[in-house]
């Protein structure tokens, strides 16, 4: 991997990991205003939504130390792919099926994009 090739994928797993950040963040501590905007009920008992927050949050952890250093993480970069990709399809199906609302499938598909480009990365450097 060249200088330029590190810069972008230490730049794209950064972003990763302030996505992540972002969103569990915001569901964790203002759930009761995020679900009504995505036209979702408020969960009565949070319990389990928060708990899906927390290990999100810490899978941004994983994005953020590959971003330090994406050879060296890059199996934490699989973990990524793995947890991405599933909770894309969850979101999807959910949505295809008429229970999850249209805003959550497209913050879903960003995890989807994210798996893919993720997908990418592996790939190209499976061999270094």
């Amino acid at each position: 991997m060249n200088i330029e090739e590190a810069k972008k994928v230490k730049a794209f797993f950064l972003v990763g990991a302030v996505f992540n950040w972002a969103i569990t963040v915001a569901w964790f501590f203002a759930y009761a205003w995020v679900f009504p905007l995505l036209g979702m009920e408020v969960p009565v008992d949070p319990m389990f939504m928060q708990l899906f927050c927390v290990l999100a949050f810490v899978f941004g952890v994983g994005y953020y130390m590959v971003s330090k250093n994406p050879i060296v993480n890059r199996d934490i970069a699989l973990m990524g792919v793995i947890g991405k990709l599933l909770v894309f399809l969850i979101i999807a199906y959910y949505w295809l099926i008429g229970i999850a609302p249209l805003a959550l499938f497209l913050i879903g598909s960003a995890d989807g994009v994210f798996a893919l480009l993720m997908i990418m990365f592996l790939v190209r450097y499976k061999n270094t």
